[in-house]
């Protein structure tokens, strides 16, 4: 454990172990609700978001020879334990900056879902296990009911634990700092000065204006039993994350068609918002007065 945290009262997470998949990256694992004040680490930690889709499918139908079933998963609350190997204290302070700016950002999208209880963020010491250096995001259980919605989560903070923090007082600024971020990897990539970021070049386009919507009319889409949100056969490695739900691919037939109707309204209303921010930009930057 870094020296600034010794001494410090800090959550304590009993650790586990990383997948074999896991990398330098940001990377994330399931925690178990306390007992005895003790929370424990109850997945590896995994840098593909797909296998906590796989882990709460499993958990839903108590699939107890699936590979990824862990019976202490809380489904009644997220628990989302966040990591990364650090070189120095430095690039831990950025990354830690860079992940509490994107738990401000779920915060704001609950905020337009109307949960009560907001996402909170916290150091946590970790006792054993491979990984040394932790957060602990505990937020509301709608983010649990479908795997696309903890896609979201994890998604979300993959992207700005890489190229934030992100700054924003509003939808509109949002959604701007989402489209500089995706101009300045399509001229990257065009110029051959990047590699390709998959997470910005692919996902973040096809999933950045349905995001309020997700959270807008959560009550009209997120509607099935968790046995229905969690098909029983098939996989949900894919067809459970943000990007499919976006592409109303989702594996579950019923929100496709949902997802279908509430974007064609909502698409109306974000072109009109989308005009009003244009036309107000242009004013500012001729220096046109304000009525």
């Amino acid at each position: 454990m870094p020296e600034e945290y010794k001494g410090k009262k800090l959550l304590r997470i009993v650790g586990g172990k990383d997948s074999v998949y896991s990398s330098n990256a940001i990377k994330f694992a399931l925690v178990s609700k306390p007992e005895g004040g003790v929370r424990k680490q109850v997945t590896p930690f995994y840098s593909c978001r797909d296998y906590i889709n796989d882990t709460l499918r499993a958990c839903v139908h108590g699939m107890v020879n699936d590979s990824y079933y862990a019976k202490e998963v809380d489904l009644t609350k997220l628990r989302l334990l966040i990591g990364k190997s650090c070189k120095n204290r430095e690039e831990r302070y950025e990354f830690k900056e860079k992940i509490f700016s994107a738990k401000r950002l779920l915060n704001f999208y609950e905020n337009v879902a109307g949960w009560e209880s907001p996402s909170v963020i916290a150091t946590v010491r970790m006792e054993g296990g491979n990984t040394k250096i932790a957060w602990l995001l505990t937020g509301p259980e709608e983010w649990l009911r479908y795997s696309h919605l903890t896609s979201m989560v994890t998604l979300l903070f993959r992207i700005i634990s890489k190229h934030g923090p992100i700054e924003f007082t509003d939808l509109n600024s949002i959604e701007e700092w989402f489209e500089e971020l995706i101009a300045k990897f399509k001229n990257n990539s065009k110029s051959g000065v990047s590699h390709i970021d998959w997470d910005v070049n692919s996902y973040l386009p096809n999933i950045y204006k349905k995001l309020n919507m997700l959270m807008k009319y959560h009550k009209e889409l997120f509607i099935d039993p968790p046995e229905k949100a969690y098909p029983k056969e098939g996989s949900v490695h894919g067809s459970g994350g943000i990007n499919s739900l976006c592409s109303f691919s989702s594996g579950v037939p019923a929100l496709n068609k949902r997802m279908g109707v509430v974007w064609e309204k909502y698409e109306r209303e974000r072109q009109e918002r989308v005009k009003k921010r244009t036309e107000k930009k242009f004013e500012v930057e001729k220096g046109v007065p304000s009525l």
